[in-house]
């Protein structure tokens, strides 16, 4: 199986990705859903402050 070089293995969670995106998951039951967003946002908002 070939994967993007940004996706790391174990990352995905069992879940279905039900959004209709061009960057949804394509294996079925698994769904990158782990919060990395939040981490992302929280950082950003941080740096913002400072």
């Amino acid at each position: 199986m070939d994967l993007p070089e940004e996706h790391h293995p174990g990352d995905e969670v069992s879940l279905q990705d039900r959004k209709q995106a061009e960057y949804s998951s394509t294996c079925p039951g698994k769904a990158h859903a782990c919060g990395h967003d939040v981490h992302t946002t929280i950082a950003l908002a941080v740096a913002e402050m400072v």
